[in-house]
């Protein structure tokens, strides 16, 4: 969901595309709820690698889109981000499974393990790697869950219901 100071009611994105008329900017492929209608859909090439679209919790304007290992930060119109404060693109070595925006920074996670960076300067803020364990984000409202289970046993067990799992809560991550 991407709320707009121009829309009463937020709206959903169902996909991105390349904007044709402005290099680095984007349309979000859209239900608006106001208008009933799906916006920016028919007769574009939705880009197929885009992974997750997040509003910032703080701050309204600012929408990160994933695709691989790499996010361009826009404004909620899909134009590059001007706030000299965030970088407009962060960059990871690695293909991105989940994503959790924070005030500051951003927690990108992968199969082993989560690499923190800030968005002011892609300096990495907080990183965890375990080659032996498989992560998975299951929630992150307030609380960042993972999921977290043996690698080895991942990979000879048939039915993941099977595999015991632990949970995990990451604390500290930014100032409540």
């Amino acid at each position: 969901m991407i709320f707009s100071t121009d829309n009463q009611y937020a709206y959903v994105c169902v996909g991105v595309s390349k904007s044709k008329s402005s290099p680095n900017s984007y349309k979000f492929a859209a239900i608006n709820f106001e208008t009933e209608k799906v916006e920016n859909y028919d007769n574009v090439s939705l880009l197929s690698n885009v992974s997750r679209v997040i509003q910032h919790e703080k701050d309204a304007d600012t929408v990160l889109i994933c695709q691989g290992n790499h996010i361009n930060i826009v404004n909620s119109q899909g134009k590059p981000h001007t706030n000299r404060h965030i970088l407009s693109e962060l960059y990871f070595d690695y293909e991105i499974q989940s994503l959790v925006c924070l005030q500051d920074s951003v927690l990108a996670f992968h199969k082993h393990g989560m690499q923190g960076r800030s968005l002011k300067d892609n300096k990495v803020t907080q990183e965890i790697y375990d080659q032996t364990r498989s992560f998975r984000v299951i929630g992150n409202d307030r609380l960042v869950v993972l999921q977290s289970r043996s690698f080895d046993q991942l990979q000879s067990f048939s039915a993941l219901n099977t595999i015991p799992s632990d949970l995990h809560i990451l604390m500290g991550h930014e100032n409540t």
